[in-house]
Protein backbone atom coordinates (compact mmCIF):
# COMPACT_ATOMS: atom_id res chain seq x y z
CA UNK A 1 0.00 0.00 0.00
CA UNK A 2 2.96 2.39 -0.37
CA UNK A 3 2.00 3.82 -3.23
CA UNK A 4 -1.53 5.13 -2.22
CA UNK A 5 0.26 6.03 1.28
CA UNK A 6 2.47 8.16 -0.61
CA UNK A 7 0.80 9.50 -3.46
CA UNK A 8 -2.76 10.54 -1.68
CA UNK A 9 -2.64 13.79 -0.50
CA UNK A 10 -5.36 13.21 2.25
CA UNK A 11 -3.68 10.21 4.05
CA UNK A 12 -0.13 10.59 3.86
CA UNK A 13 2.57 8.81 5.21
CA UNK A 14 4.77 11.77 5.60
CA UNK A 15 1.46 13.07 7.77
CA UNK A 16 1.61 9.94 10.51
CA UNK A 17 3.19 9.06 13.42
CA UNK A 18 6.91 7.69 13.01
CA UNK A 19 6.19 4.36 13.98
CA UNK A 20 3.31 4.00 11.73
CA UNK A 21 4.85 1.57 9.08
CA UNK A 22 6.13 -0.52 11.99
CA UNK A 23 3.25 -2.31 12.24
CA UNK A 24 2.19 -3.29 8.90
CA UNK A 25 5.48 -3.72 7.26
CA UNK A 26 6.26 -6.94 5.95
CA UNK A 27 9.77 -7.22 3.93
CA UNK A 28 10.16 -3.18 3.71
CA UNK A 29 6.34 -3.05 2.29
CA UNK A 30 3.20 -1.54 3.97
CA UNK A 31 -0.03 -3.94 3.55
CA UNK A 32 -2.33 -2.46 6.39
CA UNK A 33 -3.72 1.24 7.62
CA UNK A 34 -5.54 1.26 10.86
CA UNK A 35 -6.33 4.73 13.27
CA UNK A 36 -6.58 2.27 16.77
CA UNK A 37 -3.21 2.01 18.79
CA UNK A 38 -3.81 0.31 22.25
CA UNK A 39 -0.78 1.83 24.62
CA UNK A 40 -1.01 0.11 28.34
CA UNK A 41 -0.48 3.37 30.62
CA UNK A 42 -1.24 4.70 34.38
CA UNK A 43 -4.22 6.17 34.95
CA UNK A 44 -4.22 8.03 38.26
CA UNK A 45 -7.00 9.27 40.56
CA UNK A 46 -5.30 12.87 41.16
CA UNK A 47 -7.81 13.71 44.25
CA UNK A 48 -6.72 10.20 45.83
CA UNK A 49 -3.36 11.72 45.61
CA UNK A 50 -4.05 15.04 47.14
CA UNK A 51 -5.73 13.17 50.62
CA UNK A 52 -2.59 11.05 50.88
CA UNK A 53 -0.24 14.24 50.64
CA UNK A 54 1.30 13.07 47.10
CA UNK A 55 1.97 15.37 43.82
CA UNK A 56 -1.13 15.05 42.11
CA UNK A 57 0.65 15.77 39.04
CA UNK A 58 3.70 13.86 39.80
CA UNK A 59 3.02 10.13 39.38
CA UNK A 60 5.90 7.72 40.18
CA UNK A 61 8.31 7.21 37.73
CA UNK A 62 9.92 3.67 38.53
CA UNK A 63 8.89 0.32 40.44
CA UNK A 64 10.37 1.25 43.58
CA UNK A 65 8.50 4.68 43.55
CA UNK A 66 5.06 2.99 42.51
CA UNK A 67 4.83 0.17 45.39
CA UNK A 68 5.66 3.30 47.88
CA UNK A 69 2.62 5.36 46.53
CA UNK A 70 0.69 2.07 46.12
CA UNK A 71 1.04 1.38 50.52
CA UNK A 72 0.47 5.32 50.92
CA UNK A 73 -2.54 5.19 49.09
CA UNK A 74 -3.66 1.81 50.79
CA UNK A 75 -6.30 2.09 53.64
CA UNK A 76 -8.03 -0.90 55.72
CA UNK A 77 -11.32 -0.51 57.93
CA UNK A 78 -11.27 -2.04 61.41
CA UNK A 79 -11.89 -5.35 60.70
CA UNK A 80 -8.88 -5.23 57.92
CA UNK A 81 -10.90 -5.09 54.74
CA UNK A 82 -9.56 -2.48 52.03
CA UNK A 83 -11.59 0.78 52.42
CA UNK A 84 -9.53 2.28 49.69
CA UNK A 85 -6.94 0.44 47.51
CA UNK A 86 -3.65 1.69 46.02
CA UNK A 87 -3.30 -0.75 43.13
CA UNK A 88 -5.09 -3.61 41.65
CA UNK A 89 -3.38 -5.40 38.64
CA UNK A 90 -5.87 -6.60 36.61
CA UNK A 91 -4.24 -7.69 33.61
CA UNK A 92 -2.00 -5.55 30.75
CA UNK A 93 0.90 -7.75 31.88
CA UNK A 94 2.64 -7.15 28.17
CA UNK A 95 2.77 -3.21 29.06
CA UNK A 96 4.47 -4.28 32.24
CA UNK A 97 7.02 -6.21 30.22
CA UNK A 98 8.11 -4.05 27.50
CA UNK A 99 8.51 -1.50 30.05
CA UNK A 100 11.21 -3.40 30.97
CA UNK A 101 13.00 -2.39 26.80
CA UNK A 102 13.09 -6.37 26.30
CA UNK A 103 10.55 -7.69 23.67
CA UNK A 104 9.50 -11.88 24.64
CA UNK A 105 8.26 -12.83 21.62
CA UNK A 106 9.64 -12.55 18.17
CA UNK A 107 8.32 -11.21 14.76
CA UNK A 108 7.85 -14.53 13.56
CA UNK A 109 6.27 -15.33 17.04
CA UNK A 110 8.80 -17.06 19.10
CA UNK A 111 7.99 -16.28 22.33
CA UNK A 112 10.96 -15.92 24.58
CA UNK A 113 9.54 -15.59 28.58
CA UNK A 114 11.66 -17.41 30.48
CA UNK A 115 14.35 -14.34 31.36
CA UNK A 116 15.34 -11.80 33.63
CA UNK A 117 13.51 -9.42 32.91
CA UNK A 118 9.83 -10.94 33.19
CA UNK A 119 10.78 -12.93 36.14
CA UNK A 120 11.71 -9.49 37.69
CA UNK A 121 8.33 -7.91 36.28
CA UNK A 122 6.16 -10.36 37.83
CA UNK A 123 8.30 -10.30 41.45
CA UNK A 124 7.46 -6.44 41.04
CA UNK A 125 4.06 -6.99 40.35
CA UNK A 126 3.15 -10.03 43.30
CA UNK A 127 4.80 -7.21 45.64
CA UNK A 128 1.28 -5.20 44.60
CA UNK A 129 -0.05 -8.13 45.97
CA UNK A 130 1.54 -7.90 49.60
CA UNK A 131 0.34 -4.82 50.63
CA UNK A 132 -3.51 -5.28 50.57
CA UNK A 133 -2.78 -9.49 51.34
CA UNK A 134 -5.01 -11.13 48.86
CA UNK A 135 -8.29 -10.75 46.78
CA UNK A 136 -10.57 -12.21 49.48
CA UNK A 137 -9.55 -8.64 51.85
CA UNK A 138 -11.61 -6.73 48.83
CA UNK A 139 -14.95 -5.83 48.82
CA UNK A 140 -16.93 -5.53 46.03
CA UNK A 141 -17.41 -1.88 46.86
CA UNK A 142 -14.10 -1.33 46.02
CA UNK A 143 -13.87 0.06 42.15
CA UNK A 144 -12.23 2.66 40.27
CA UNK A 145 -15.49 4.46 39.37
CA UNK A 146 -16.75 5.04 43.32
CA UNK A 147 -13.11 6.71 43.67
CA UNK A 148 -11.67 3.91 45.78
CA UNK A 149 -8.96 3.00 43.93
CA UNK A 150 -6.13 5.15 43.20
CA UNK A 151 -4.18 3.94 40.21
CA UNK A 152 -4.42 1.10 37.59
CA UNK A 153 -2.56 0.30 34.05
CA UNK A 154 -4.92 0.02 31.11
CA UNK A 155 -5.25 0.69 27.91
CA UNK A 156 -5.38 4.53 26.82
CA UNK A 157 -6.40 4.25 23.44
CA UNK A 158 -9.82 4.24 24.44
CA UNK A 159 -10.16 4.16 28.34
CA UNK A 160 -13.54 4.31 30.22
CA UNK A 161 -10.73 4.94 33.32
CA UNK A 162 -10.46 8.50 31.74
CA UNK A 163 -13.65 9.91 31.20
CA UNK A 164 -15.31 9.55 34.94
CA UNK A 165 -17.93 11.73 36.88
CA UNK A 166 -16.51 12.20 39.89
CA UNK A 167 -12.75 12.74 40.13
CA UNK A 168 -9.69 14.26 37.94
CA UNK A 169 -7.44 11.49 36.81
CA UNK A 170 -3.98 11.70 35.47
CA UNK A 171 -2.17 9.47 32.34
CA UNK A 172 1.72 8.89 32.52
CA UNK A 173 3.66 5.59 30.64
CA UNK A 174 3.90 2.79 33.18
CA UNK A 175 6.84 3.04 35.54
CA UNK A 176 10.02 1.99 34.58
CA UNK A 177 12.58 -0.70 36.16
CA UNK A 178 14.80 1.31 39.33
CA UNK A 179 17.72 0.19 36.86
CA UNK A 180 16.20 2.71 34.03
CA UNK A 181 15.11 5.29 36.05
CA UNK A 182 17.52 7.32 33.95
CA UNK A 183 16.55 6.34 30.92
CA UNK A 184 13.17 7.65 28.95
CA UNK A 185 10.22 5.24 29.65
CA UNK A 186 9.42 2.23 27.12
CA UNK A 187 5.79 3.15 25.84
CA UNK A 188 4.20 0.26 24.11
CA UNK A 189 2.31 0.58 21.07
CA UNK A 190 0.19 -2.80 19.43
CA UNK A 191 -2.99 -2.30 16.85
CA UNK A 192 -5.67 -4.25 17.29
CA UNK A 193 -7.13 -4.03 13.68
CA UNK A 194 -6.03 -3.45 10.56
CA UNK A 195 -7.45 -2.68 6.72
CA UNK A 196 -5.80 -4.52 3.37
CA UNK A 197 -6.64 -4.76 -0.02
CA UNK A 198 -6.51 -8.47 -1.32
CA UNK A 199 -3.77 -9.06 -3.87
CA UNK A 200 -5.96 -9.88 -6.58
CA UNK A 201 -8.90 -6.71 -6.16
CA UNK A 202 -10.69 -6.10 -9.18
CA UNK A 203 -11.09 -2.49 -8.08
CA UNK A 204 -7.60 -1.63 -6.05
CA UNK A 205 -8.37 1.90 -5.90
CA UNK A 206 -12.27 1.97 -5.28
CA UNK A 207 -10.65 -0.66 -2.12
CA UNK A 208 -8.53 2.73 -1.20
CA UNK A 209 -11.35 4.35 -0.65
CA UNK A 210 -13.17 3.06 1.52
CA UNK A 211 -10.22 1.78 3.56
CA UNK A 212 -8.99 5.77 4.12
CA UNK A 213 -12.93 6.58 4.94
CA UNK A 214 -12.50 3.70 7.55
CA UNK A 215 -9.92 5.11 9.42
CA UNK A 216 -10.65 8.93 9.18
CA UNK A 217 -14.29 9.94 8.64
CA UNK A 218 -15.67 6.39 9.84
CA UNK A 219 -14.31 6.74 13.08
CA UNK A 220 -14.79 10.31 13.13
CA UNK A 221 -18.24 10.29 12.57
CA UNK A 222 -18.87 7.71 15.60
CA UNK A 223 -16.62 10.09 17.67
CA UNK A 224 -19.22 12.89 16.44
CA UNK A 225 -22.01 10.81 18.03
CA UNK A 226 -20.21 9.91 21.01
CA UNK A 227 -19.13 13.73 22.01
CA UNK A 228 -22.93 15.16 21.52
CA UNK A 229 -24.16 12.33 23.67
CA UNK A 230 -21.64 13.00 27.01
CA UNK A 231 -20.02 16.47 25.97
CA UNK A 232 -18.30 16.82 29.49
CA UNK A 233 -17.07 13.77 29.72
CA UNK A 234 -15.97 12.98 25.89
CA UNK A 235 -12.57 11.11 25.53
CA UNK A 236 -12.73 10.12 21.80
CA UNK A 237 -10.43 7.25 20.83
CA UNK A 238 -6.63 7.79 19.96
CA UNK A 239 -6.53 8.34 16.03
CA UNK A 240 -3.63 8.57 13.63
CA UNK A 241 -4.52 10.63 11.38
CA UNK A 242 -3.82 14.08 12.63
CA UNK A 243 -6.11 16.18 10.33
CA UNK A 244 -9.46 13.97 11.31
CA UNK A 245 -8.32 14.24 14.94
CA UNK A 246 -7.50 17.29 15.07
CA UNK A 247 -11.00 18.75 13.39
CA UNK A 248 -12.67 16.57 16.47
CA UNK A 249 -10.66 18.61 18.70
CA UNK A 250 -11.35 21.61 16.71
CA UNK A 251 -15.15 21.19 17.28
CA UNK A 252 -15.63 19.23 20.74
CA UNK A 253 -12.40 19.62 23.01
CA UNK A 254 -13.04 22.23 24.90
CA UNK A 255 -16.76 21.20 25.77
CA UNK A 256 -15.35 18.27 27.95
CA UNK A 257 -14.30 18.94 31.51
CA UNK A 258 -11.10 20.50 31.87
CA UNK A 259 -9.60 18.17 33.96
CA UNK A 260 -10.40 15.12 30.63
CA UNK A 261 -9.47 17.68 28.50
CA UNK A 262 -5.71 17.66 29.75
CA UNK A 263 -6.31 13.76 30.33
CA UNK A 264 -6.54 13.66 26.24
CA UNK A 265 -3.80 16.13 25.64
CA UNK A 266 -1.56 14.44 27.53
CA UNK A 267 -2.45 11.00 26.19
CA UNK A 268 -1.24 12.65 22.81
CA UNK A 269 1.82 13.11 24.35
CA UNK A 270 2.73 9.58 25.33
CA UNK A 271 1.79 8.92 22.14
CA UNK A 272 4.67 10.65 20.72
CA UNK A 273 6.67 8.50 23.19
CA UNK A 274 5.79 5.11 21.44
CA UNK A 275 9.23 3.07 20.77
CA UNK A 276 8.47 -0.68 21.54
CA UNK A 277 5.95 -2.59 19.42
CA UNK A 278 4.61 -5.57 20.89
CA UNK A 279 5.05 -8.36 18.46
CA UNK A 280 2.40 -10.75 17.08
CA UNK A 281 1.66 -13.61 15.15
CA UNK A 282 -1.77 -14.24 14.41
CA UNK A 283 -1.69 -18.03 14.50
CA UNK A 284 0.80 -18.36 17.56
CA UNK A 285 -1.23 -15.90 19.52
CA UNK A 286 -3.98 -17.13 19.04
CA UNK A 287 -2.92 -20.65 20.90
CA UNK A 288 -0.29 -18.91 23.04
CA UNK A 289 -2.22 -16.08 24.26
CA UNK A 290 -4.66 -17.70 27.07
CA UNK A 291 -2.33 -20.47 28.05
CA UNK A 292 0.09 -16.96 29.34
CA UNK A 293 -2.53 -15.25 30.54
CA UNK A 294 -3.23 -17.96 32.82
CA UNK A 295 0.25 -18.73 33.65
CA UNK A 296 0.90 -15.22 34.81
CA UNK A 297 -2.31 -15.15 36.84
CA UNK A 298 -0.69 -18.25 38.44
CA UNK A 299 2.38 -16.26 39.56
CA UNK A 300 0.50 -13.42 40.65
CA UNK A 301 -2.21 -15.70 42.80
CA UNK A 302 1.12 -17.55 44.71
CA UNK A 303 -0.22 -20.93 42.85
CA UNK A 304 3.21 -21.51 41.55
CA UNK A 305 6.77 -19.85 41.52
CA UNK A 306 7.87 -17.23 38.72
CA UNK A 307 10.28 -19.08 38.55
CA UNK A 308 8.69 -22.26 37.54
CA UNK A 309 5.71 -20.98 35.91
CA UNK A 310 8.02 -19.01 33.59
CA UNK A 311 10.23 -22.40 32.46
CA UNK A 312 6.38 -24.26 32.11
CA UNK A 313 5.37 -21.57 30.02
CA UNK A 314 9.03 -21.42 27.64
CA UNK A 315 8.11 -25.65 27.19
CA UNK A 316 4.69 -24.71 26.00
CA UNK A 317 5.14 -21.83 23.86
CA UNK A 318 8.29 -23.81 22.14
CA UNK A 319 5.59 -26.44 21.68
CA UNK A 320 3.65 -24.24 20.04
CA UNK A 321 6.46 -22.82 17.87
CA UNK A 322 7.23 -25.90 16.93
CA UNK A 323 4.16 -27.38 15.60
CA UNK A 324 3.55 -23.55 13.82
CA UNK A 325 6.95 -24.34 12.10
CA UNK A 326 5.29 -27.55 11.10
CA UNK A 327 2.16 -26.89 9.85
CA UNK A 328 0.39 -28.54 13.03
CA UNK A 329 -1.41 -25.87 13.35
CA UNK A 330 -3.05 -23.16 10.69
CA UNK A 331 -4.79 -20.45 10.87
CA UNK A 332 -8.12 -21.67 9.28
CA UNK A 333 -8.28 -24.28 12.09
CA UNK A 334 -7.30 -21.71 14.92
CA UNK A 335 -10.42 -19.33 13.74
CA UNK A 336 -12.96 -21.92 13.77
CA UNK A 337 -11.80 -23.22 17.52
CA UNK A 338 -12.12 -19.35 18.32
CA UNK A 339 -15.38 -19.30 16.95
CA UNK A 340 -16.50 -22.32 18.68
CA UNK A 341 -15.13 -20.55 22.07
CA UNK A 342 -16.72 -17.63 21.48
CA UNK A 343 -20.59 -19.24 20.58
CA UNK A 344 -19.54 -21.28 24.43
CA UNK A 345 -19.33 -18.59 26.03
CA UNK A 346 -22.21 -16.73 24.25
CA UNK A 347 -24.77 -19.93 25.36
CA UNK A 348 -22.97 -20.07 28.86
CA UNK A 349 -23.99 -16.49 29.09
CA UNK A 350 -27.67 -16.50 27.44
CA UNK A 351 -28.24 -19.45 29.93
CA UNK A 352 -27.49 -17.48 33.00
CA UNK A 353 -29.44 -14.98 31.86
CA UNK A 354 -32.23 -17.29 31.86
CA UNK A 355 -31.78 -18.54 35.29
CA UNK A 356 -31.50 -15.52 37.03
CA UNK A 357 -34.90 -14.16 35.18
CA UNK A 358 -36.20 -17.51 36.47
CA UNK A 359 -35.42 -16.58 39.96
CA UNK A 360 -37.38 -13.43 39.79
CA UNK A 361 -40.80 -14.34 40.51
CA UNK A 362 -39.55 -16.77 43.52
CA UNK A 363 -37.66 -14.13 44.99
CA UNK A 364 -40.81 -12.24 44.40
CA UNK A 365 -42.82 -14.77 45.64
CA UNK A 366 -40.85 -14.98 49.21
CA UNK A 367 -41.24 -10.77 49.16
Amino acid sequence: MDEYLNGDPDYNLKDLPDWYPDYTTYEDKIYGVYTDVSTEALVWNKDLFKKAGLDPDTPPQTRSEFLDYAKKLTAFDSNGMVKQLGYKCGGGFEGWILSTGKQYQEEDGKVDINTPEVADTFEFLKKTIDIYGSDDKIPDTINWDKGNIAMVNTDIGYSNNMKNKNFAVGVAPLPRPDELKDHEPYVTGFINQWYGIPTGAKNPDGAWLLLKYCVTGGVSNVMDGEAIDNPETWVPVFMTDPAAKNALFDKYLDNTRPDIKQSVLDREEIYKKINIKRSTNSIINAKWNGVMVDGMFKMLNGEVTVTDELAALQKQADQIYEDYQSGKINLKDEAKKEEERIAKEKAEAEKKEKDKEGEKPEEEEKK
